[in-house]
C-alpha cells in the first residue's frame, strides 16, 4: 500500500516530525493491521468475498479522499488540527485494506480461475505483485 512506504514523509507533510511519535504511530499501525487482518480473515466466509472486496475498495477510496483533504488543508492553513486529523484516517484506510487485500489476496485469484489455470494464474499474480512491490 502506498502510505506504508511513505508514512514518515506523509506524517512530516502534516507536521508530525518527532521521531518517537512517528515510531509510535508506525508500531500502532502494525498492531492494528495484525488484529484487523486476523479478524477479517476469520470471518471471510460469513461476510462473503465479493462484499468484502467492494466495501474494502470503497472504504479505502473514501479514506484516501479524507487524508488528501486534511493534508491539503494543513498545507494551506498550517493549522495543526488538520494534520492530526490525518492519523485516524490512516488507521481507517488500513482497516479497509485489511478487510480484503490481506485476507483474500491469493484465495480470490485462485477461486475465480478455472481449475486447469489456477497454478499458472496464481504464479503470474505472485510474480507481478512481487515485481510491483520490489522492482529489480
Amino acid at each position: 500500500m502506498l502510505t506504508i512506504s511513505y508514512l514518515a514523509p506523509v506524517l512530516n507533510n502534516v507536521g508530525i516530525t518527532d521521531p518517537l511519535t512517528v515510531t509510535g504511530i508506525n508500531a500502532g499501525l502494525a498492531a492494528w493491521n495484525m488484529v484487523a487482518s486476523l479478524t477479517f480473515g476469520a470471518y471471510s466466509e460469513e461476510m462473503g468475498r465479493r462484499p468484502m472486496w467492494i466495501i474494502s475498495n470503497a472504504g479505502m477510496g473514501f479514506g484516501f479522499a479524507f487524508i488528501m483533504g486534511f493534508a491539503a488543508a494543513f498545507a494551506n492553513t498550517g493549522n495543526s488540527s488538520y494534520g492530526l486529523a490525518v492519523i485516524p484516517f490512516i488507521f481507517i484506510v488500513y482497516g479497509f485494506y485489511d478487510l480484503a487485500w490481506i485476507a483474500l489476496n491469493y484465495t480470490y485469484v485462485a477461486e475465480f480461475m478455472p481449475y486447469n489455470l489456477r497454478t499458472k494464474g496464481l504464479a503470474l499474480y505472485i510474480t507481478f505483485n512481487s515485481e510491483s512491490i520490489f522492482p529489480t
